[in-house]
């Protein structure tokens, strides 16, 4: 059996990796740690745990840590919108200028901003509320 750190999966603004029979959730903001150099508690907003399904959920259930030691970043651009992700959720966020990103709560009410644990489903928010603008703006009727 090798000690070598292995990459799971990326998880929102997190990789997954499995060492040593532990599975880690490192956050990407970090950039590269030697996971056998220095003491890993001392990495903020670094969970672990027996499974890969348990760490995801610390990672879903600890937004406050994480938004408090990490930084969101920016996924890709799609249309309009610049995706980003912080923790275990995508925003997407309207492209009109700088965007202050202090909490979820602060910028979750904001028209046209919208969330997502889901990557694919925030995508299709994005896209309906962008189709339903146009319709309004056309003047035709909006159906969900």
């Amino acid at each position: 059996m090798s000690d070598a750190p292995v990459l799971i999966k990326k998880f929102g603004s997190y990789n997954l990796i499995k060492w040593k029979g532990t599975f880690y959730g490192l956050p990407l903001s970090v950039g590269p740690v030697q996971m056998d150099k220095g003491d890993l508690s001392l990495i903020p907003a670094l969970f672990q745990a027996q499974t890969m399904i348990e760490v995801e959920k610390l990672i879903v259930d600890n937004r406050s840590l994480i938004q408090k030691h990490t930084q969101p970043l920016l996924e890709e651009t799609y249309g309009f919108y610049n995706i980003v992700v912080w923790g275990a959720i995508y925003y997407g966020i309207p492209k009109v200028g700088a965007f202050n990103f202090t909490s979820h709560d602060e910028i979750a009410d904001k028209e046209g901003v919208f969330f997502n644990h889901s990557l694919p489903e925030l995508k299709k928010q994005m896209e309906n509320y962008c189709r339903n603008q146009h319709k309004k703006n056309a003047g035709l009727t909006v159906t969900s």
